[in-house]
Formats: C-alpha cells, structure tokens, sequence
C-alpha cells in the first residue's frame, strides 16, 4: 500500500505555498457552508432534514427503492430521474439513512465548485483576478450556501454541468480527446441528475463552431475542423447517455421523453395563459383536459405515460390558439425567476427568516432587486465593446439558455436560475476588474506634480 513520504509532503506544501488565493477561496467556501449547516441544525434537527421539501422525500424514496427490495414508485422517477437517487442510494448503502455524509458531500462539491468557477473564470478571460473574484461571489452566494445543505438534486447538477464545462473548454484549448470524454461523461451524469440540462450538448456543439480559440479571439474559424475532429465526442457522449434513459421510457410508457417537466412545463404556461384569458382555476382547465381525453378514448384510468402526452398536446393547442398571451406569460415568469430571492432560509432557518427577509426588503426598497440583471448586462456590453469574444459567447450562451428554460414554472424561488451563476459570477467579476483597472490607471495618469510646487533635485 503506498504511503505518504516526505518528498510528497514538501511538494504538496509548495503547490500550497503558490496557490494561496485558491487555498483560501476553499476554505472560505468550506467554513461558510458549515456555519450554515450547524445553524441550520441547530433549528430544524438533525431528523427533519430528509423531509424539509416534497422533493426531498422523493428523492429519499428513489434512494431507497434502489438499495431495497422496494419496488420504486415510477410516477416518481419519470418526474425526477434517476442521477441524483442513484447519488443518495450510494451514500445510503455506504453510510446508513443519514442526511449528514449527504450534507458534508454536498457543502465539499460545492465548496470545489468555487474553484471551478475559478478556472472557468480565467479560462475565458485569462486573467486569475477575474477567476479569484468569481470563485468569491460563488463561494458568499446564499443561493449556493442553501442549496448546499438542502438534500435536493441542484448543488449536484450545479458541479456536474460545470465540471463538463470545465473540461469541455480545456478540450478546445488542448484538443485532447480525454478532456471531451470527460465532459461528455459529466453533462450527461448532470441532466440525468436534472434534466433541465437536456439541450446543452446540441448548444455545446455550436460553440464548437463559433466559440473562438484561446489566444485567437478575433479569429473565428482557424483550426476549426481541428477541434471539431474531436470535440464532437462531447456531446455525442452526453446523448448516448441521455439516450438510454429515454429508451428505457419508450419501453416502459411508449413515450421516448428524458423526464416528465418537458411536458409539464409548456402545460403550466398554458394553465396560466388560459387561467387569466378565460378567467378559471389552473386546476380545473387541467380536469377539462383530462375529462376531454377519458371521453376521447374511453380510457378511465391515465397512466403518467398519459398525462404526459395529454399535456404536450393541450400545450400545443393553447399556443396556436393564443401563441402572443402564451409567449407573453412565458416572459413574465422567465423575468420573475431571474430576479427571485433565496427562499430556502424559510425552511432552513426558520428563526432567521425575519432577518434575511429584512434584508430582502431593505435591497427591493433600494431598487435592487433586479441588480444581478442589470450588473450582467452591463458586463455583456463591456465584452461586446472591448471584443471579448470568447467570454461574451460561451457566458450568453449559459445565460441565456437557462433563462429560457426558467420560464415555466414559478415560486421556486433563487433555486430556479441557480445554474446561470456559473455565468453572472464570472460576468460580474469581469465587470469589475476591468472598471477598477480602469479607474486605476486614470487615477495614475492624474498623479502630476501640483502648480507653484518645488522639486527637490535631491529627490
């Protein structure tokens, strides 16, 4: 069994030594989440932290039905999938039904997610003070801290399509085939986690063609066949996962759909559309809907499988019979979603809750609610103005992808957009620096020698 020497240890203290910054962005992150999670408990108890959210019992359920003999409620798993199940089943089988190891996992892959915001950071901006800062917004960000110490599938999906990312961008600066396997690998593991990543590998695909190079940001296409000869494994790889578990639902329901909110999510802007166009409850457009089909086919039971397909097609209908008050809902929650708050304290810490809603209340009564948009924006512009390619594309395509996928649901609070701080953080940061860079050399140039001064020729 190979043992530590001293070799490895003066090795390991100099990359510590010369890594300062990222040694102390993870243990900033780390004490943080922790602090987080001993109040969190100190509150809630230890033993209610498998049953804070619906969503949490779920997930807990699918865990155990892999580890036992207990057949798993389908219904259950078409609607979440199987990634992070499988995550807690591990865990369980290893550690007992404890939310603790689940926590501690969690707060570490967050924790390191930081530092992959880091790389990502640098890697698109080639400056470490960006990287640095990003790492800092991710590591403070109470969105994270939460999700974090909440057993939900966010924090793991959050690591996972980053980490593809990750490795994704290093393939185009390497081209190295192991690096697009590994993404490939890791986006396809974070949309079986959740499937909201379930078209990132068609968008992963065009950056193959229009993302710039390391190096060449104002060169498009040079060495694009190159990178494409290879980077197109990434992709292809997250599909094939991908594809497996949509044939195991074709076999089981008929239907080859990765999870159940791609027709839940176009149904709930139909619901809203309808409910405020003909003036009727959400819950009973859907009883129509279902009434509509159980009279239509004369089949009395609906099966998931469905209700899948009765609200794709009730989605379709309402969008060719009301297509402009269908897309206006939709871009009234995706522009609620981005501005929510952290609601998760409610539940974490509810002693606190006062407090942090105090706070709330002080940044909307301040116009700030919608600071995280406009801060995004303006560092857009400044990309845009300063020719800053490779940033602007690769953060707007992550922006906007998953503004997009937003808009269909509501009151999820934060959670919902949490995906796009992988590019606010590093947009915001970029703003920064490079304003404060800015400021710093015109305060320098204005470092002149005042009128009617002396200077002493000995100085």
């Amino acid at each position: 069994m190979p043992c530590i020497t001293r070799r490895d240890i003066i090795v390991g203290s100099k990359w510590i030594t010369g890594h300062k910054g990222l040694v102390v962005l993870l243990l900033v992150a780390l004490t943080v989440r922790l602090i987080y999670m001993f109040v969190m408990v100190g509150e809630v108890g230890g033993d209610k932290l498998l049953s804070l959210a619906p969503d949490t019992v779920a997930y807990s359920n699918i865990a155990h039905g892999m580890i036992s003999d207990r057949s798993i409620a389908e219904d259950t798993l078409i609607i979440f999938g199987p990634g992070y199940g499988f995550f807690l089943a591990m865990l369980f089988f290893l550690f007992g039904t404890s939310p603790y190891p689940v926590l501690i996992l969690q707060i570490i892959i967050s924790s390191v997610g930081c530092l992959l915001i880091y790389v990502l950071g640098k890697e698109l901006t080639e400056s470490k003070s960006v990287g640095l800062l990003a790492g800092y917004l991710a590591a403070l960000s109470f969105t994270s801290v939460s999700l974090a110490n909440f057993i939900l599938s966010d924090c793991l999906f959050f690591f996972l399509f980053l980490l593809g990312n990750v490795f994704f961008l290093l393939g185009m600066r390497h081209n190295r085939y192991w690096w697009y396997v590994g993404a490939g690998v890791a986006i396809g593991a974070a949309v079986l986690v959740r499937s909201i990543g379930q078209f990132w590998p068609v968008i992963m695909l065009l950056l193959v063609f229009i993302l710039p190079r390391p190096g060449r940001d104002r060169s498009w296409f040079a060495g694009r066949l190159a990178v494409l000869k290879k980077a197109y494994l990434a992709p292809l790889i997250a599909l094939i996962i991908m594809g497996g578990w949509m044939t195991r639902n074709y076999v089981h329901h008929g239907t080859p759909f990765l999870a159940f909110m791609t027709a839940g999510g176009p149904a709930n802007v139909a619901t809203l559309t309808l409910s405020e166009i003909e003036h009727k409850d959400g819950g009973a457009i859907r009883d129509e809907w279902f009434a509509e089909y159980i009279k239509t086919t004369g089949n009395a039971v609906i099966t998931r499988a469905d209700e899948y397909r009765i609200l794709s097609a009730a989605a379709r209908r309402t969008f060719f019979r009301y297509p402009l008050p269908m897309i206006k809902t939709y871009a009234g929650l995706i522009w609620e979603n981005l501005n929510e708050e952290n609601e998760l304290h409610r539940a974490q810490t509810p002693r606190l809750s006062d407090f942090f809603l105090r706070q709330i209340d002080w940044l909307h009564k301040h116009s700030l609610r919608y600071r995280g948009f406009w801060l995004t924006m303006a560092a857009f512009a400044l990309m845009l103005f300063l020719r800053r390619w490779r940033p602007l594309i690769f953060l707007g395509s992550v922006y906007i992808y998953y503004a997009l996928l937003i808009g269909v649901t509501r009151w999820q609070g934060s959670r919902l957009f949490h995906p796009g701080q992988i590019a606010w953080s590093i947009a915001i940061a970029f703003l920064v620096i490079t304003v404060g860079h800015l400021v710093m050399g015109l305060l320098r140039r204005r470092q002149v020698v005042q009128p009617g001064k002396k200077i002493d020729s000995t100085e």
